[in-house]
């Protein structure tokens, strides 16, 4: 059943640990994990929940035959195909430690009964128990990928427990295909899968695998440390067939020196009743009294577990150590004969044995090979995922900052718009202000100019009257000829000799440049007048004030304003006012 490289002189202690891990497996178990099965029927339920109390102690398995009858009888009445297909998985979890067929055949009815998607969990723990078949066949590979398989299932349901008996599986798995390294990290994930679920059997049953495999990786100080360990510890001792274990390990990876384990493995065999037990504990105390060269001894515990062993199976590899033993002991005996009957049946074994064991090479070669290929596919796949994920942050980083860039000359565009426009408004704002600072002023300087004028005017034609009644008063003789004489020249005097016209002419081209000017260009009928009037319009002087000026009735203001609206072809709509104060 397994590959076991040993010449003559290690026999014993390679058989005695390929042996242990294959009987020991079947021991993984744990404690305090959730019922997780999806409820079908309470009844039935209540009963695969001893079974799992039953697993996560790994204690009384062959006791649950009354449950698992119960449980067909329950599948049977409720007609249900799912009940059926779990009354056989537990039944095949009991069967796979003593009867490897029987459970085989059993996991494949109940696979064939379950919808595999719908009850994806009760699936993989089928799978789990198929893995497990698969191993102690040899097949190793199929029982690789299994595992791999079963891995994401489980955290998917976040079931730690389970995860770590795969991990087992996968390490064992892993530990007979020679690849001890790798065989070395499951087990150490299982270690922590158990540690975190708080499953302390479990953790504590898993170290023998862990202490076998450093002693297959050369690393005996270590694999002798845990075992110690393991011997005084209280959970392990709780379980008897677990201890034997661990003291049979720790006499063959001790090289045979704690001889002690060796006895005291025995006796609690003895005490046990398990047949199993009894032949690896006889077969290391017959290698001890072998060592001992106690060489009667050691053929009474040769022949318990011979005559055992060719009474049930009559396996190849579990006869090997046992015959060369015998003959081992015979010849120290000098019983040539004898020695020489156990040796010539020994090359009978061991020709089987090597025609067995150079197929099973072949096939752990294109399993590693295989397995090799595999892990660095998925290495491959996990570095370009992470390239992937590299490009994919980068990208985004990327695109992250151009949108960034974007956005950020988008709001600097539209502040700098903003901004454009503030100051266009300010300008605008201010420009107004000056316009209406200039209007005022220009408004100002017309009231000016129109009042001086008015003034002028009004002094200038005050004057003039008065000088018109002293000359009266002077031709009526009211006033001596001398005094008119004087009178009249001191009011000449304060007379503005000036023309009225081109004073008011110059300070209004000083205000409105140009006036005159484009509007004779414009409308090069109007006269010289019509230029006055339009000047006195444009400083807002009102019909009377043209009139004084002018010295002309308002009628006649009138008919010039009309007169002019023709010159310049002025619509009805249209203010003579707004033009000249516009153009």
């Amino acid at each position: 059943m397994y590959i076991i490289s040993f010449l003559y002189i290690c026999s014993m202690k390679a058989y005695i640990l390929l042996l242990l891990t294959a009987f020991y497996f079947q021991s993984v178990t744990a404690d305090n994990i959730a019922y997780k099965w999806e409820p079908i029927d309470k009844e039935f339920d209540a009963l695969a929940l001893q079974c799992e109390e039953v697993a996560f102690v790994d204690q009384g398995r062959s006791d649950l035959y009354q449950q698992i009858k119960t449980m067909y009888r329950i599948a049977g009445e409720r007609q249900n195909r799912q009940l059926q297909a779990r009354a056989y998985y537990w039944e095949a979890w009991i069967q796979a430690v003593n009867d490897l067929d029987s459970a085989a055949l059993l996991v494949d009815k109940a696979i064939a009964l379950t919808d595999t998607v719908r009850y994806e969990y009760d699936y993989a723990h089928m799978q789990l128990v198929e893995m497990s078949l698969l191993r102690n066949r040899g097949k190793w590979l199929q029982a690789y990928m299994l595992g791999q398989k079963l891995e994401p299932v489980w955290k998917k349901y976040d079931d730690l427990f389970y995860l770590g008996k795969t991990y087992v599986q996968i390490g064992v798995t892993l530990r007979e295909l020679q690849e001890y390294e790798m065989a070395l990290s499951y087990l150490k994930k299982a270690e922590n899968a158990f540690k975190e679920v708080a499953s302390t059997h479990c953790e504590i049953k898993n170290r023998i695998n862990i202490s076998n495999t450093l002693y297959n990786l050369g690393r005996e100080a270590e694999a002798l440390e845990i075992l110690k360990a393991l011997v005084e510890n209280p959970v392990a001792r709780q379980d008897t067939s677990y201890l034997i274990n661990v003291m049979v390990s720790l006499f063959s990876v001790s090289d045979m020196q704690e001889k002690q384990y060796a006895r005291e493995a025995y006796r609690l065999a003895r005490e046990s009743d398990s047949q199993l037990l009894i032949d690896i504990t006889s077969i290391s105390m017959g290698a001890l009294m072998l060592k001992d060269n106690k060489n009667d001894s050691a053929l009474t515990y040769y022949y318990q577990a011979y005559w055992d062993i060719m009474g049930s199976n009559n396996n190849a590899t579990d006869m090997f150590p046992i015959l060369y033993g015998m003959s081992e002991a015979y010849s120290r005996l000098n019983r040539s004969d004898s020695a020489y009957h156990y040796l010539k049946e020994l090359e009978v074994y061991r020709d089987s044995f090597l025609a067995y064991d150079k197929i099973m090479q072949v096939n752990r070669m294109e399993s590693r090979i295989t397995i090799e290929k595999y892990q660095s596919e998925i290495m491959q796949a996990k570095e370009n995922a992470v390239l992937q994920k590299r490009i994919t942050v980068i990208s985004v980083m990327a695109l992250t900052l151009l949108l960034f860039l974007i956005t950020y000359i988008l709001l600097l565009s539209r502040k700098k718009e903003k901004m454009k426009k503030q100051l266009k408004e300010t300008e605008n704002r201010e420009l107004m202000l000056q316009n209406n600072q200039y209007e005022i002023e220009l408004n100002l300087k017309n009231r000016e100019l129109t009042s001086n004028t008015l003034i002028i005017t009004e002094k200038n034609q005050s004057l003039k009257g008065l000088i018109h009644e002293i000359e009266i008063l002077g031709k009526e003789g009211k006033i001596p000829a001398k005094d008119e004489s004087v009178l009249k020249k001191k009011i000449k005097e304060h007379l503005d000799q000036r023309d009225e016209w081109q004073y008011f002419k110059i300070h209004f081209e000083n205000v409105n440049p140009n006036f005159f000017t484009k509007l004779k260009e414009t409308f090069p009928s109007l006269s010289e007048n019509d230029l006055r009037f339009c000047a006195y319009i444009r400083i807002g002087m009102s019909t009377k004030e043209i009139a004084q000026i002018l010295s002309v009735l308002p009628d006649t203001v009138i008919t010039t304003r009309y007169r002019l609206r023709k010159k310049m072809e002025l619509g009805q709509d249209s203010s003579l006012e707004d033009f000249l104060r516009t153009f």
